[in-house]
């Protein structure tokens, strides 16, 4: 039997509290003349359904539309509740404000009148309404029935699963208590093995002491280093075992787990017993055996602890307050002064000369001496200028070695020890250098030191050889220098050997720790773009500019591009600053590009640490003159505006005809000088898709789809060897990254537009261009530039993954002074002018040629892998 509620949003009755029903199965509350109600007989199952009706005020249906329905109430017990969201139906459209609410079984097992009940209709996670309704349930005297309980219907959809689950899953538990039996018994053997190799153990170390005090009552030397290496090796020992140990734990405990984590009683009692004995085990032979460690363990250290074992050799004492904070047993010693420290009353405390108890004072120096040594031969830098925490300033070391008053000068006050006779080098960064390179410091006045640390003599970097200075017969130096060198060169740095490095790292953030981090976090994550190959022919120069190895930073202008050659020297910069001019006939050239981070606040560059360095590498693949000897080429570029200006594709042919090796002919429908098919606006999409765009016709199109043998036959051109697509400007225009980032629908144009090309002839030699850059004066069209080289990246990618050629026109133009300006008035009322870009897209002539000299080169590359059959 059905019912029909109907409702009005706004106007339906709900009595105001149900607190006076909760005393019986008998409700007195007072629903009006509420004529919504519902009867049904106790333990109906999917008979008793709801028909419900909902409008508006006005009249017009309520919009279901997107609507959820749940049924929720309080049974007459007052104590078990309903709440369903599986039953509701709409049985007509959802704009009409109807649904049909088949009551499930679970809604009648109490008879009485509900303490509550409502239909509450949800939209969008938002309560729209509560229908209320009176819902009794009359008894049935015949029948027993469902035991009363909360009813939710998801989690009775999901406890019916995991039922199910779990009687599929009975022949696997006990499957995997059988398997755990035998990994039981497997286990037990392993401990019982890993016991008895921790007393096997423990009789080795007795056996290895004794073996060490005899070495000592004999005088052998037992340094702390031997002490410290031996106690490690034993403790790396013990260690090893008791991890072991401890995963072998582990592995057992996590199997027991497992299984008693299963739901069946019976096989959860089994594992449980299981799992508790085989726990006590573990307990008491994870308790002899570690017995047995702390055993060893105690006994190797109080020996070593009872051994003279030489001394701990630190430069200062910060370093040995800095490596033990909370104190440590044994000597240590700065070697700056010479002092010995010891850990007293919970610090440290200068213990003054330190003399061996041996009396060997000599040999102990001697020691300290080469352990500094030994530890400095690690590494190429000696020391670096840190601030100002390891110099004293407004004084130096006179010749006498004396402290002398001397403003704007600093000096070492501690010891760095040398090697005799050895070459070393003070560098620095130039603070004068447009490239900022390295160069050798002079006027560093250095005080040599005998190995007691006597002073010698001292001695002074010239101008003869910058920087360069060798100790002679002395073991420790000291030095000073003018604070205009330690503040002005960038980070003064005393290297091994007499070498410049080729940069200088910088270990810490120093002076201005604040301005790198303001700057790391918009630009530490600038890129440089994969090392890649760039053709020159023989008898021609090529540019290459700085912004344009540069990716992803916002202002190119804290940034600094080093080029070194294949001898690791550094190119100077071109005359505008901005970039480097590779001659003519200079070979194959391997260079490397560094990039990095600095800020220049006053006259000078200074750099940020090694996290905002990138490097990368330029392969200059010098054509010679006579490439594609004796060929007949015939070369197609299809372009953009770049090509439909003429001037680049002008330049190739120039070239061309004047090539006394090689005879190229470009063929093409447009073009003056040399033809081409460069049109204004287009892209790939547009050359596959369009029949017409920018009043330009396309020849390609045939039925709708790019038809190569159709354009060649439509023209009457017999082949072609070489086809060029320099497309990629508007394709990147046109382009809506939040739909397509990485331009996956352009390079499926790119595909249709070479296969088609390729079923043509498949020895067609494929070339793609980059775009390049827009004018980037005072920084500017970042947005463009990062789109731009994003295309650049994936089409290069996508040149390597097909074996085409990619030109890298980006490379070429310079983004300031390759493009127009014109000067402008600032305003009506200001007659000032300002300098302003032109034309952003199309570079000028200059750029142009520089494009139409790579495209060139780019042609002769591919004419002699024609004539070698590459």
């Amino acid at each position: 039997m059905a019912q029909t509620l109907k409702y009005v949003i706004g106007k339906d009755y709900r009595p105001l509290t149900m607190l006076e029903a909760k005393s019986s199965n008998v409700s007195n509350i007072d629903y009006g003349a509420n004529p919504n109600w519902v009867q049904a007989r106790q333990y109906e199952d999917g008979l008793r359904q709801v028909f419900v009706e909902i409008a508006n005020e006005d009249g017009t249906p309520f919009d279901l539309t997107g609507a959820n329905v749940l049924f929720e109430g309080v049974l007459p017990d007052n104590e078990h509740k309903i709440l369903d969201n599986e039953h509701a139906v709409f049985y007509e459209d959802p704009t009409s404000g109807k649904f049909r609410f088949d009551l499930p079984a679970q809604a009648f097992t109490v008879a009485g009148q509900y303490k509550q009940s409502f239909f509450r209709v949800m939209k969008g996670y938002k309560n729209i309404a509560t229908l209320e309704f009176k819902l009794q349930v009359l008894a049935d005297w015949v029948i027993g029935g469902l035991t009363p309980s909360d009813y939710i219907s998801p989690l009775e959809k999901f406890f019916s699963q995991i039922n199910d689950e779990l009687l599929a899953d009975k022949n696997k538990l006990k499957q995997a208590v059988d398997e755990f039996k035998q990994e039981v018994n497997d286990i037990q053997k392993a401990i019982t093995d890993k016991s008895d190799a921790a007393g096997n153990m423990l009789d080795s170390l007795t056996q290895r002491i004794v073996t060490l005090e005899t070495k000592i009552k004999n005088d052998d030397l037992f340094t702390n280093s031997d002490a410290v290496e031996y106690k490690l090796k034993i403790n790396d020992e013990i260690n090893d075992l008791k991890l072991s140990l401890l995963n072998t734990d582990k592995n057992l405990q996590t199997k027991a787990t497992e299984i008693s984590n299963k739901f069946d009683e019976n096989l959860q009692t089994k594992t449980t017993k299981i799992s508790d004995e085989f726990n006590e085990k573990i307990d008491k032979l994870n308790k002899t055996v570690t017995s047995s460690m702390s055993e060893a363990k105690t006994l190797v250290e109080n020996k070593i602890a009872q051994m003279d074992n030489g001394v701990h050799g630190y430069p200062n004492a910060n370093a040995i307050k800095q490596a033990y904070p909370n104190g440590a047993q044994g000597i240590f010693v700065a070697v700056d002064t010479g002092h010995q420290w010891y850990y007293v009353n919970g610090q440290w405390t200068d213990g003054g000369a330190y003399q061996s108890p041996r009396g060997n004072a000599d040999a102990t120096a001697t020691a300290l001496h080469n352990q500094m040594l030994d530890a400095l031969d690690q590494q190429d830098k000696i020391w670096q200028r840190k601030l100002y925490v390891n110099v004293n300033t407004g004084e130096w070391l006179n010749d006498k070695n004396m402290r002398e008053t001397q403003s704007n000068w600093c000096w070492t006050p501690y010891y760095t020890p040398v090697k005799k006779n050895s070459d070393y080098i003070f560098a620095g960064y130039d603070g004068v250098s447009a490239n900022s390179k390295v160069v050798g410091i002079s006027s560093v006045y250095i005080n040599l030191y005998s190995s007691d640390k006597s002073f010698i003599k001292q001695i002074y970097t010239n101008r003869t050889n910058p920087g360069i200075f060798n100790t002679e017969n002395a073991e420790y130096i000291r030095f000073s220098m003018s604070t205009n060198t330690f503040s002005d060169e960038q980070y003064p740095s005393l290297f091994k050997g007499n070498t410049l490095p080729k940069e200088i790292e910088n270990d810490i953030y120093g002076l201005f720790d604040t301005a790198y981090k303001q700057l790391g976090n918009s630009l530490a994550d600038f890129k440089l773009p994969p090392s890649l190959s760039l053709p020159k022919m023989a008898n021609l120069p090529v540019q290459i500019y700085d912004d344009t190895l540069i990716e992803y930073a916002v202002n190119t202008d804290v940034i600094k591009v080093f080029l070194y050659d294949n001898f690791s020297n550094l190119i100077a910069k071109n005359n505008s600053g901005n970039g480097w001019r590779i001659p003519a006939n200079s070979g194959d050239r391997a260079l490397d590009f560094n990039a990095i981070l600095g800020s220049s606040p006053e006259n000078y560059w200074r750099y940020a640490p090694k996290l905002y360095r990138k490097q990368s590498k330029i392969f200059i693949n010098e054509i010679p003159i006579d490439a594609g000897k004796g060929q007949n080429i015939k070369v197609l570029i299809i372009g953009d505006s770049l090509t439909n200006y003429n001037i680049y594709p002008n330049r190739a042919g120039e070239l061309a005809n004047s090539d006394e090796n090689a005879t190229i002919k470009f063929i093409g429908t447009r073009g003056d000088n040399t033809k081409h098919e460069g049109r204004g606006g287009w892209s790939a999409k547009i050359y596959t898709t369009r029949t017409q765009y920018n009043s330009y016709n396309n020849p390609f199109i045939n039925n709708g789809k790019f038809d190569f043998s159709h354009y060649m036959n439509t023209n009457n051109f017999s082949d072609v060897d070489i086809v060029i697509i320099n497309l990629g400007t508007n394709d990147v225009t046109l382009n809506k990254p939040d739909m397509d980032n990485d331009f996956s629908e352009d390079f499926k144009a790119y595909d249709e537009m070479i296969s088609s090309i390729k079923a043509y002839d498949s020895n067609i030699k494929i070339a793609l261009g980059s775009t390049i850059e827009p004018a980037r004066l005072n920084n500017a069209h970042i947005d463009v530039k990062t789109r731009r080289q994003r295309w650049n990246r994936l089409m290069a990618k996508y040149c390597l993954d097909n074996n085409y050629t990619y030109i890298p026109y980006w490379f070429v133009v310079d983004p300031i002074n390759d493009f127009k300006y014109e000067d402008v008035q600032i305003d009506d009322y200001n007659t000032a002018t300002i300098r302003k870009v032109a034309d952003s897209t199309h570079p000028a002539d200059s750029g142009y040629k520089k494009m139409g000299d790579l495209t060139y080169a780019t042609i002769k590359k591919l004419a002699e892998d024609i004539r070698t059959n590459k």
